[in-house]
């Protein structure tokens, strides 16, 4: 669903929405696909069961393949020791980061999701620094080696891209690197939120939680290019890939 949001107060009431969304859902969350927004073809009970489609294992199979696609570029990217994860969620690459860098600096809007994700780091959650805040309002008050986002950027209204990725910019030193990771559109999905240059404007998509309580949430899919484009607007040179069928993906390094 294409929406246009012209006037500022609706757009932060759409993000005051999504974040209300990542509270309810943050119990839910790990039982979910890798982005914690649709049903993991991987579900053992799904994938086991003798009546399982061979469509559904074919999915389950190429979903793995991608991962390791994705673990693999992340494995490549140079970290540093001192890391910023925007959305850390429930902890699952801030666990990933734990492996190879000293500390992490968690911006998390959602308390209900980032209580779930320090609990998953045990000990090591000594060397995690939480911010609980809207991520559009955080102030960054140093730079870091590089900068980690998961399924995060799907999520930024057209209106706030620009913004969002200053941010980035911003909270990098010079040489420090970016990594991030998303959904990728459907092959053969409509595309018509974000075909054209000019006049762009967000899509909505409704989700349901647990309780039944519905919410709208931001689901841009972002081109390579247009990703591309906006960090080097910033001073970061991005390479962004995808795989066959599920994640895109980017790293980058921040310029003088």
């Amino acid at each position: 669903m294409p929406i246009e949001m012209s006037d500022q107060d609706e757009l932060s009431e759409v993000v005051s929405r999504q974040i209300d969304y990542y509270k309810a859902k943050a119990g839910q969350y790990d039982r979910l696909g890798p982005s914690g927004d649709q049903q993991d073809p991987r579900d053992g009970q799904k994938v086991q069961d003798s009546r399982a489609s061979q469509s559904d294992l074919r999915l389950a199979e190429s979903l793995e393949i991608e991962i390791e696609q994705v673990e693999q570029a992340f494995a490549g990217v140079e970290l540093g020791n001192d890391v910023l994860e925007f959305a850390c969620g429930t902890g699952n690459w801030t666990a990933r980061i734990l492996e190879r860098a000293h500390k992490v600096t968690c911006v998390e809007a959602s308390i209900e999701m980032a209580t779930i994700a320090l609990a998953k780091m045990g000990p090591d959650a000594q060397r995690v620094r939480l911010v609980v805040t809207d991520l559009f309002e955080f102030e960054p008050d140093q730079v870091y080696d590089s900068v980690v986002f998961g399924f995060w950027i799907s999520h930024v209204p057209v209106e706030r891209l620009n913004r969002f990725c200053k941010l980035v910019s911003e909270c990098l030193k010079v040489g420090g690197t970016l990594f991030f990771v998303d959904d990728k559109q459907a092959i053969g999905a409509n595309q018509d939120s974000l075909s054209s240059k000019e006049n762009r404007t967000s899509r909505l998509e409704t989700r349901i939680v647990d309780s039944g309580e519905t919410f709208q949430v931001v689901k841009n899919f972002w081109s390579p290019q247009d990703l591309v484009d906006v960090f080097d607007a910033h001073n970061i040179q991005v390479k962004v890939s995808e795989t066959d069928q599920f994640f895109l993906f980017g790293s980058g390094v921040r310029l003088a």
